[in-house]
């Protein structure tokens, strides 16, 4: 391909998890991190077009899916790419691999915004690639948002918005939320179980000093729905698959 982004990774143990695996919440910062270099690369990030286009580009949809997380000390190799454009929008899709072993990928959807008004913009306005090349993702699914309903009676915990939530763009991190459905069950559920996917829709955005919801419902015997509120207002809803 003529746009693409590939690096190597050695897993560090800073990295790794209580069961000396690369933990969920490290995989999705390589992730954002591999997609943030691709964008660099072509000259579209976000401290790019922040000042030259009065944007950033912000995250909608996360689709993971993780068929083994590697170990502490082993070597992967990532590869990101874009698999779908439109005027507004992209999708992109960054896999992991040890030995030619598909170990976990991640399709996200993405858009440009405008600072002030938060403003959907096209492409175009952003310096992206008018010649940007797709290819066919690897995972076909899209991620969807879930309609679960919800009571008072899921909710599990409330986390406020500090400093170290809070990235360039101003509004916390996506991968913050990713980490509060993790926290939100304990650590002996992840030595009994292993997590396939979590597919999460980015609805609204939090800053910092809001305090946020998080709800959870089991709604099978391998799936989770939760739901992160501030007040009455949802900011993201996301479902977790696993397998025992």
């Amino acid at each position: 391909m003529k746009y693409e982004h590939k690096e190597k990774y050695k897993i560090d143990f800073s990295s790794v998890d209580f069961n000396l695996r690369l933990g969920i919440i490290n995989a999705c910062y390589i992730t954002q991190n591999m997609v943030t270099e691709f964008f660099s690369k072509y000259s579209f990030d976000n401290s790019v077009i922040c000042n030259r286009n009065n944007a950033v580009l912000v995250v909608l949809k996360h689709k993971l899916h993780f068929n083994r997380l590697p170990n502490f000390n082993e070597e992967i190799e990532a590869l990101s790419y874009t698999t779908k454009k439109s005027s507004y929008l992209f999708e992109m899709e960054t896999g992991f691999t040890h030995n030619d072993e598909e170990l976990f990928y991640c399709k996200s959807e993405i858009c440009p915004v405008d600072i002030n008004t938060r403003i959907v913009k096209k492409l175009e306005d952003i310096g992206y690639p008018a010649d940007m090349d797709t290819a066919p993702c690897r995972y076909k699914e899209n991620a969807k948002r879930n309609t679960i309903q919800f009571s008072e009676l899921d909710f599990v915990y409330e986390e406020k918005m500090r400093p170290t939530e809070i990235d360039y763009s101003g509004h916390v991190n996506n991968v913050s939320y990713i980490k509060f459905l993790i926290n939100s069950m304990p650590v002996s559920f992840y030595r009994s179980v292993m997590v396939t996917d979590i597919e999460i829709s980015y609805i609204h955005e939090a800053f910092e000093d809001e305090v946020v919801r998080i709800y959870k419902k089991e709604i099978n015997d391998n799936q989770i729905a939760f739901l992160i509120k501030r007040g009455d207002n949802e900011i993201t809803r996301a479902l977790m698959t696993y397998k025992r």
